[in-house]
């Protein structure tokens, strides 16, 4: 197993963003994980979570990206993509 990690900025999440990095999600292999700054995270596994999620923080936050499986690396590369 890899893990990777990154950070993002908020603003990064528009809604079109959203829902690609959602169906990017479910077509790697690799478990995704999103932090806010003050501790509070979830794994992505659907939609509805990631938009709640992106809904409470601020605009200037940054959020951690956690990818964890054997193509971690590889697929953090492709998340990164498709937010930057």
């Amino acid at each position: 197993m890899n893990i990777l990690s990154f950070k993002v900025s908020a603003s990064a999440f528009t809604i079109l963003k959203i829902v690609d990095f959602y169906r990017l999600s479910k077509a790697i292999d690799s478990d995704i994980y999103l932090y806010k700054k003050n501790g509070e995270s979830f794994r992505v596994e659907c939609i509805p979570k990631i938009v709640s999620f992106i809904l409470t923080i601020k605009e200037r936050d940054v959020l951690l990206i956690i990818v964890d499986g054997i193509n971690a690396i590889k697929d953090g590369e492709r998340l990164k993509q498709v937010l930057c």
